[in-house]
């Protein structure tokens, strides 16, 4: 079985098997783009590693353009998750400027996005070692021109990436062009694909910095813990 990787510092998904694929998890201050058709598991995917930082005591920050903060809890706690611990993530309000809200960012605004991500990052006492998850980077995609989103996301990388911060980008594959998929993919350090089909739910991890990998889908199953099967991948049944 595969081991963490010496010398470089790793995020665990809390998905066990997955880490090991990840030799450890995923590394420290990479971003991550994980696509699939809706439904697929990627926002539980992407709670997971979150719940996952807050048990080890890591910042933990999720920016949500697709649900309002109620939602967010009550769906997270129908998880049968730790609701305590979901208290515990710091939540960016990236969906309620729809509303005509006032003070929160506006995602047609990528300067307000970036400071508001700033900002919190500013008051955390070590921003290094956070994880940051961003569901769904889809909606910028719709709400902004593409040159403005990919210069966003390079110039995002490359901040979050002098801090430490890991972060994963949720996306929606299939709305947007197949080019504009493939710039975010070629800015990402690694990528994560989930996919849904009537024997159930794979993910694959086709790259991912300074980890060896082999793409295969491979099947998970989410239940309230939302610990992962893989089933056969070591040749064992764990």
């Amino acid at each position: 079985m595969q081991t963490e990787a010496p010398g470089i510092s790793r995020h665990a998904s809390g998905l066990k098997l997955l880490d090991q694929i990840l030799q450890g998890g995923v590394p420290q201050g990479s971003m991550v783009l994980v696509i699939g058709l809706p439904g697929t598991g990627k926002s539980t995917l992407g709670k997971q590693f979150l719940l996952t930082a807050v048990s080890k005591r890591e910042p933990a920050i999720l920016l949500s353009t697709a649900e309002p903060d109620q939602i967010i809890l009550e769906s997270t706690k129908q998880l049968g998750l730790d609701f305590r611990a979901v208290e515990k993530i710091r939540l960016i309000d990236c969906y309620s400027w729809r509303a005509g809200f006032k003070n929160v960012p506006d995602i047609r605004n990528l300067t307000e996005v970036n400071s508001a991500i700033d900002g919190l990052l500013s008051i955390l006492h070590n921003a290094a070692g956070s994880i940051l998850v961003i569901d769904s980077f889809t909606d910028f995609l719709l709400n902004n021109s593409a040159d403005t989103v990919v210069s966003f996301i390079s110039q995002l990388k490359m901040s979050l990436q002098m801090r430490g911060v890991t972060t994963l980008l949720l996306l929606e594959s299939g709305p947007h062009d197949s080019r504009l998929e493939s710039t975010i993919e070629f800015i990402a350090d690694g990528t994560i694909q989930t996919k849904l089909d009537e024997s159930g739910r794979f993910l694959m991890v086709r790259r991912m910095l300074a980890t060896p990998v082999q793409p295969r889908w491979i099947p998970f199953t989410l239940t309230k813990t939302v610990d992962a099967v893989l089933k056969d991948f070591f040749g064992s049944k764990e």
